[in-house]
């Protein structure tokens, strides 16, 4: 048996004795050498306090707590507790954890973190001990036990709008207006650590001032001059008024130095009220180095990856020469066909979604099959994660999330292997527009005073001189955001660049902004509801359908290819 060497029994620990909710109620638990636990959970479930019991940052109100066998509460050896401290960024400690546990080391016995979503690889690999608290073991379904219990929680405001006089809700403040009294269900926010801190947002003095300044009450704190945004932000604000319309600073000249695309994403009811200062598309990543092994076998070829038809068709080829492995990923599905069904001269939403036309069952059908036939990944989390970990050698995803990549990978044996991350241009539609995905936030100046609206506008055209932008963009894998930056002060620093990887993605940059057009995401109250939805259904229905194929065999295809489609499109029915 091995060495127990972490026990809790019967943890109870709350910030304020005055206060009836504990931060940890009745927690039991025990850890032995060599196993590795991970903790998941909502904010503010407890996590963190838990772990600060582990190394007696917080002693416990009532319970014990075992280090090696030291009780924490004995002041005397609160420093003879081992532990480790890194400052990780949660994609940093997959990594480590998916290495130590793959070469059999000896790591961390517990690992904290706050997305535990992106661990669901290593939920289905049992590379977590199964843990139920004793506060809910009877409650818990034995299939929820087995190997983790985990929860995803989203917190949703309900109202009946169709009670009288309930205006529809577009931000959290318009909750607190006198019509809605008696119209909003609450949970008892002394059971409900996120609804206590709402309404403590919201009665707060700081947060009372913001509230103020937003219904522009007499002696209300001003708004902040300037402040970043997405556009269903500014959709959200109660007064869009309230936003300066670039085009009063801006002449016609100086706004046609930036590209038009980026111009108007940031357009919202005809006023410019939004101006780009980094912008973000989406690249095909490519592991060369195992690409080049694969091709010296097959005579695959990286230019056949220009297009959707030809990536598809080298997955395939990739499964065959590999054993069945993966060969890419991507980061937004909806992506995907929202793109590539415009560029095929096709709506992709209607009035009242999505729209479902010829051109996005001509998309479905190579898509769905790469998923069902194992050459399309279907795992939680980002696109990223799997080209580290050589799970797939190729993955469409942001090309922000160059920051996250390594140019080593540490494959299932623990071997590690010095790569080259090649960076290309979106995958198209042959025959199709060659369309492509941008994205990121911009700048909004509040109106105030002509000085102080002056100030803003000397100082966004300061930032976006071309040099300057783009010192900006190429220290955060962005994009700049005027024709200036990219034909001329790109070019220029690229020859600085030291870094194969980024000198890859900003060449990649460079013949997108060439061939491609970017595509401007529609303005929709319903988008990120959609989108959402889409990517869930979609994943879930090819999961399923991926088992049933390996279940039936490759006669199971043609079925499977028809009936996930009838399925995704079917659960947008009214």
């Amino acid at each position: 048996m091995s060495e127990t060497i972490l026990t809790a029994e019967n943890l109870k620990f709350r910030y304020d004795n005055e206060q009836p909710v504990y931060a940890l109620d009745g927690v039991s638990t025990s850890v032995k050498r060599g196993e590795f636990v991970a903790v998941l959970g909502a904010n503010g479930c407890g996590k963190s306090t838990l772990a600060k019991h582990f190394n007696a940052i917080l002693l416990p109100e009532s319970g014990k707590v075992y280090v090696e066998g030291m009780d924490t509460s004995d002041v005397s050896k609160l420093y003879d507790i081992p532990y480790e401290s890194n400052n990780l960024k949660d994609a940093e400690i997959y990594t480590k954890l998916e290495s130590e546990i793959k070469g059999s080391a000896k790591g961390a016995d517990m690992v904290m973190i706050q997305d535990g979503a992106q661990l669901t690889y290593a939920i289905e690999d049992g590379w977590v001990v199964n843990y139920v608290p004793a506060s809910v073991k009877d409650t818990v379904g034995e299939s929820d036990r087995n190997p983790l219990v985990h929860q995803y929680i989203n917190k949703l405001f309900i109202y009946n709008k169709l009670g009288e006089n309930v205006p529809a809700i577009k931000n959290v403040w318009e909750l607190t207006a006198p019509e809605m009294k008696g119209n909003i269900i609450f949970k008892n926010p002394e059971n409900e650590t996120v609804n206590m801190n709402f309404l403590v947002m919201l009665t707060s003095d700081a947060w009372a001032e913001k509230l103020a300044a937003a219904y522009k009450e007499p002696g209300a704190p001003a708004l902040p001059d300037l402040f970043v945004s997405y556009p269903k932000t500014v959709l959200a604000l109660p007064d869009e008024s309230i936003l300066v319309d670039y085009r009063d600073y801006f002449t016609e000249e100086e706004l046609a130095g930036y590209l038009p695309e980026f111009l108007a994403e940031g357009t919202v009811h005809d006023r410019l009220v939004i101006l780009p200062l980094a912008k973000s598309t989406e690249i095909l990543f490519v592991n060369k180095t195992a690409f080049d092994r694969f091709a010296a076998e097959t005579g695959a070829s990286l230019d056949e990856l220009a297009t959707w038809e030809g990536l598809y068709a080298v997955a395939e080829q990739y499964a065959d020469w590999s054993g069945g492995k993966c060969f890419f990923a991507h980061d937004y599905h909806f992506n995907y066909f929202q793109v590539g069904v415009e560029s095929l001269g096709e709506r992709f939403f209607d009035e009242d979604g999505l729209a479902f036309g010829p051109k996005f069952a001509y998309a479905w059908a190579p898509y769905a099959r790469a998923a069902l036939t194992g050459g399309l990944w279907l795992g939680s989390g980002y696109a990223t994660e799997p080209l580290r970990t050589g799970d797939v050698i190729a993955a469409v995803a942001s090309s922000a999330s160059v920051l996250y990549y390594s140019d080593v990978v540490t494959y299932e044996d623990n071997r590690t292997e010095q790569v080259e991350i090649l960076s290309l241009p979106c995958p198209v539609f042959a025959g199709g527009e060659k369309l492509v995905m941008q994205r990121g936030a911009g700048l909004c100046v509040v109106k105030s005073t002509p000085e102080r609206e002056k100030a803003c506008m000397t100082f966004l055209k300061w930032l976006s001189e071309p040099e300057r932008n783009v010192a900006l963009a190429t220290a955060l894998g962005y994009m700049p955001v005027t024709k200036a930056g990219f034909d001329r002060s790109l070019p220029a620093a690229i020859e600085t660049l030291e870094d194969p990887m980024y000198v890859s993605l900003y060449e990649a940059f460079l013949q997108t902004r060439q061939e491609y057009t970017f595509y401007v995401p529609p303005q929709r109250e319903d988008y990120l509801s959609l989108e959402t939805r889409f990517e869930k259904t979609a994943r879930l229905r090819l999961t399923a359908g991926r088992a049933q194929y390996l279940e039936q065999g490759a006669d199971a295809l043609a079925p499977l290819l028809r009936t996930t489609l009838a399925e995704v499109q079917g659960s947008y029915d009214k």
